[in-house]
C-alpha cells in the first residue's frame, strides 16, 4: 500500500492544502494552511507539523472506514 500525498494552492483564495489518498480506497483528505496565505515561510517554517494533522486524518479515515489499526 503506497500512501499519496501533495499540496494545492487554491487560485482564487491562495490557500495552501496538504493532500493524502488513501492507500485503500482512493478518497482524498485535505488541511487547509491559512496563515500561509498571510505569511509564505508559515508552510516551510511548519512542514512537519501540518503532515503530521493531515495523517492524522488519514488514520481516523483507516480507522473509521475500514477497520485497520484497532
Amino acid at each position: 500500500m503506497a500512501i499519496r500525498s501533495g499540496v494545492r494552492v487554491d487560485e482564487f483564495t491562495k490557500h495552501t492544502f496538504y493532500v493524502i489518498t488513501c492507500p485503500v480506497c482512493g478518497a482524498s483528505y485535505e488541511q487547509v494552511t491559512k496563515k500561509a496565505r498571510r505569511d509564505p515561510s508559515f508552510v516551510s517554517e511548519y512542514e512537519y507539523e501540518i503532515r503530521l494533522v493531515v495523517f492524522d486524518l488519514l488514520l481516523y479515515h483507516l480507522q473509521g472506514e475500514h477497520q485497520l489499526g484497532e
